[in-house]
């Protein structure tokens, strides 16, 4: 039986998420960001900035 281990929505990464080490620090913060972004996508959730304005005081801005 194949093992098809991968993370959300990378179907054509060049990644082997099977491997060990694509589970790595740099490779696995290199493609969380952006399977993290075809779920949120999926799930129509929009993307939010949080901003700091030149009082240093911090608001949410939607994409």
């Amino acid at each position: 039986m194949t093992n098809h281990t991968k993370l959300f929505g990378l179907n054509q990464s060049n990644r082997d998420f099977n491997k060990k080490l694509s589970w790595g620090k740099n490779q696995f913060n290199n493609s969380f960001p952006t399977a993290l972004a075809c779920y949120m996508s999926s799930k129509n959730i929009k993307p939010v900035y949080i901003v700091i304005d030149k009082k240093l005081d911090t608001y949410h801005n939607a994409i």
